[in-house]
């Protein structure tokens, strides 16, 4: 069965069996295989449930469901699909401090989002994530999914501007139980494209709230670093106290090759894997969601490619 979603200019060729959620106004489909269900948003221009200048668009997880117990959230429960900010699950970004053209741009000039495509430079001098930069080429993306997986696909061309790239993102269901997102960047440009990735995270495990509760555990001891008092680092462990103080967060240099985090609650867990290691975790925490975030370096000369996977298993 195929289908063209003309909104997004975005071919999207879907298994007879994949569960879609044709009922909701917001393209989107589900995996499920009897043990994991993952809702996830179709990247769309024009009817996408996020469309923000921020998070890359594709495989939007705004659920998942184990075992009867939810996983991931969502920041702002009053949804505005162009707000920077209004992604669920875990929000993957490019270039949260360095999106590749933005020093050489100059006001009025183009700069590159991964997952997103080309945006305008304006205002200040110094990029800010949370400024709604204007969109000026969303390049469409190709969907491919079966019951326990989805892929996407999109080619950023190549300008006189030097940059392009050829993304795939892969969400897929892991036995047991879980999810990973594998993805593969290629470099089709003629400039070394050099910048951070990381994932948000917004995690909530069950009904409970975002509390104190909440434990994340490393596999090492974080090297000590500057914190809001609000953060608790204790050996392996860290949390925040009692009130979730909303915009909190802290940092932890990653300085073991064990690339496994767990977040515990009292009514279960997460175990995340990030291969290869991240060279940092970043930990953000509002009272909506508690987000433990790993950073990737990626650095792809031109005519290279580079891959990464993100997993996240549930626990009891």
């Amino acid at each position: 069965m195929s289908a063209t979603t003309s909104a997004s200019r975005s071919a999207v060729i879907l298994g007879a069996t994949l569960m879609c959620a044709s009922a909701e106004e917001w393209p989107a489909l589900t995996l499920d295989d009897g043990v994991t269900r993952v809702e996830i948003r179709l990247p769309d221009a024009e009817k996408g449930w996020y469309r923000g200048q921020r998070f890359d668009w594709s495989g939007m997880i705004v659920g998942m469901r184990w075992h009867e117990r939810e996983y991931f959230s969502q920041l702002r429960p009053a949804h505005d699909p162009t707000g920077h900010d209004h992604g669920a699950g875990p929000c993957e970004e490019f270039g949260l401090r360095d999106p590749p053209g933005w020093d050489e741009a100059g006001d009025g000039g183009s700069f590159v989002k991964i997952g997103i495509g080309r945006l305008t430079r304006m205002g200040a001098p110094d990029y800010h994530f949370n400024v709604a930069y204007p969109i000026r080429e969303t390049p469409p993306w190709t969907v491919v999914g079966t019951t326990g997986s989805v892929a996407f696909h999109q080619d950023l061309p190549l300008r006189a501007d030097g940059w392009g790239y050829r993304y795939a993102k892969t969400v897929r269901l892991v036995i047991g139980g879980g999810v990973a997102i594998d993805h593969r960047l290629e470099n089709t440009g003629s400039r070394t494209i050099a910048t951070d990735f990381y994932s948000h995270a917004m995690l909530r495990i069950g009904t409970a709230p975002i509390a104190s509760s909440y434990r994340l555990t490393f596999p090492g001891i974080p090297v000590p670093q500057p914190h809001p008092p609000a953060a608790v680092v204790d050996g392996t462990r860290m949390w925040f106290t009692d009130p979730i103080p909303n915009g909190s967060w802290t940092t932890i240099p990653w300085t073991w090759s064990d690339a496994r985090v767990s977040v515990t609650t009292p009514t279960g867990g997460l175990q995340i894997t990030t291969t290869p290691p991240p060279s940092r975790y970043e930990v953000y925490v509002e009272a909506a969601a508690f987000c433990p975030e790993p950073y990737i370096r990626i650095d792809v000369p031109a005519g290279g490619h580079f891959s990464w996977t993100l997993e996240y298993r549930p626990t009891d």
